[in-house]
């Protein structure tokens, strides 16, 4: 059995975890009673740190900005049907970013994409409405479905 301490102005920590019962986590008490370290956040810090420092090679799309989860279905012709096949087969990732309207400049963020889906068609020289498969006059496009992943800065 637990037994408080004398009455008087100091409080035993017995007395203390009995007052404050009220609290919502179990980590809390332990933090308060000192049972419990604090999380160590330097680990946290060096892990963005890190990441922020990391960078990769991307091939990138500039279309109109894209948010992340934002699905965008699109017919492109050569040469960025060749690309997003190239990217796909090899799993290099896509970033897509937009254009500042007003100065014409690149932004320089965006969003990593993921191929949702990609079918080849033969476009005819008039546009992209012929969907046959045979090779036919016309070039090889694509319909393409991209959705928007974590946001990067280029």
């Amino acid at each position: 059995h637990l037994q408080a301490t004398e009455k008087g102005p100091e409080t035993s920590r017995v007395d203390l975890a009995l007052r404050i019962v009220h609290m919502p986590s179990p980590c809390l008490l332990l933090l308060h009673l000192g049972l419990a370290k604090p999380p160590d956040y330097s680990v946290l810090s060096r892990r963005v740190a890190a990441l922020r420092s990391d960078s990769t090679t991307v091939r990138l799309l500039v279309l109109d900005s894209l948010l992340p989860r934002q699905r965008l279905s699109l017919q492109l012709g050569p040469p960025y049907s060749q690309m997003l096949s190239d990217a796909r087969a090899s799993g290099e990732p896509i970033a897509v970013i937009g254009v500042n309207q007003r100065t014409g400049r690149l932004l320089t963020r965006g969003v990593e994409v993921r191929i949702e889906s990609l079918s080849h068609f033969m476009a005819s020289d008039g546009g992209f409405a012929s969907h046959s498969t045979t090779w036919s006059t016309g070039f090889r496009a694509i319909d393409a479905a991209l959705v928007g992943g974590r946001r990067c800065e280029v």
